[in-house]
């Protein structure tokens, strides 16, 4: 089985358009997702005239066999993460300027300021608003957990870089407690 991994759309629509056409030249059996299908950073985005959120969602989602939450997504659903390390959003948080949010988290949530608003229609946000932030799939024996970032943030709405061992040592319990071996994330 071939699968084929995409993340990071940010709507722009043309670039979607490419990688499907890839994948599709690679005969892949299925295609997952791993979020942020949303978000255009205007301040260091340079495809603002390919920017098509409805045209993103509809080719992921007849394209992709499974799709996940990424922090983009999430600030723009106005949503708050099943999974944020901890971090307890207050219950006006998307109320807050960019200011207050940065001071209220102590900046440990990304600061999404730079973000042009995004209309999505009323059933692609209940469709987006009802994905998942983390996936399990078994092939064979073997499981695989998907996600945008790692655990305990799966979405990587908190800011918060992993590279150093100590820092995953939750990722990997995780993956014990899930008798998973691989993981394959998006965002960086």
């Amino acid at each position: 089985m071939r699968i084929a991994l995409i993340s990071d759309i940010h709507e722009d629509i043309e670039s979607l358009k490419k990688a499907l056409a890839m994948i599709e030249r690679e005969k892949c059996d299925q295609i997952i997702c791993l979020g942020d299908i949303l978000g255009f950073p205007y301040s260091r985005a340079k495809y603002e005239k390919t920017r098509d959120a409805a045209a993103c969602i509809d080719l992921i989602k007849r394209n992709c066999s499974d799709i996940l939450l990424g922090n983009h997504d999430i600030f723009h659903l106005k949503k708050f993460p099943l999974h944020h390390n901890g971090f307890q959003f207050p219950p006006d948080w998307y109320q807050l300027s960019a200011e207050e949010k940065n001071s209220a988290s102590n900046g440990k949530v990304w600061n999404y300021a730079d973000d042009c608003p995004t209309l999505l229609d009323e059933s692609d946000s209940f469709f987006l608003s009802h994905l998942p932030e983390f996936l399990i799939k078994s092939f064979g024996d073997r499981k695989v957990l998907f996600s945008h970032f790692v655990y305990p943030n799966f979405t990587g709405y908190v800011s918060s870089f992993y590279g150093e061992g100590k820092k995953l040592l939750d990722h990997f319990d995780f993956l014990d407690q899930n008798d998973c071996r691989v993981s394959i994330c998006g965002h960086m």
